[in-house]
């Protein structure tokens, strides 16, 4: 028989409600995957266009497209730690962002440096500097050029958008806008570099 507060009140009587579960976690490996491959097209082609070759630029997307894939499973673990409904905590994601930001710097450069080094040794197999005669210090200078600058961008990109993209999939928010805008930043980069140009062109005016 009801008690009297559970028929003056029914909230007292109302059954436990259904326990319900976490957001379904993002899948970092897809995630990178999808910056990884779309980045390593757009970077070079926005900066030089076709003067690649579509062999390299096709190179370098699928290679951006299967190391994002690797590294984003081997970062998923050690970053997102135990389940939230688990109580657990969140792993390196918990690290204050400024380290945050320091250690994705790192990850990210190394991560360009490698894509940068695969389109490179297309780009010398295609003018046949690997092998043979061709192989010399220009091949050096290709090396370092596609890597530093692959370097570069990687670890601009990747400072941001693991940062935000870790304390998101933390939090369990939906992670596809920030996907939208990382595929974005290259356009950004590109911007800035005609704005420089643009710069540079009307001071050469001024003078």
């Amino acid at each position: 028989m009801s008690s009297i507060e559970e028929a003056l009140n029914p909230v007292f009587a109302a059954p436990d409600a259904p326990h319900q579960e976490s957001p379904r976690p993002a899948s970092w490996a897809r995630d990178f995957a999808v910056v990884g491959g779309v980045s390593s097209f757009l970077a070079p082609f926005l900066i030089t266009g076709t003067l690649l070759g579509w062999p390299t630029l096709l190179a370098t997307t699928v290679a951006g497209t299967l190391t994002g894939a690797v590294l984003g499973r081997a970062l998923q673990r050690p970053f997102r730690g135990r389940a939230q409904a688990a109580g657990g905590t969140g792993g390196l994601t918990d690290l204050p962002w400024p380290l945050l930001v320091v250690l994705f710097l790192a990850v990210g450069a190394c991560w360009g440096a490698v894509v940068g080094g695969i389109g490179a040794t297309l780009l010398s197999t295609d003018k046949g500097a690997i092998f043979g005669a061709g192989r010399g210090s220009g091949l050096v200078e290709v090396y370092l050029y596609f890597m530093s600058f692959a370097a570069l961008v990687g670890a601009a990109q990747l400072a941001w958008f693991g940062v935000v993209y870790a304390r998101i999939d933390r939090a369990g928010w939906e992670t596809w806008p920030i996907l939208v805008a990382a595929c974005g930043t290259p356009f950004l980069g590109w911007l800035a570099l005609h704005g420089m140009t643009l710069g540079v062109w009307l001071l050469e005016g001024m003078r």
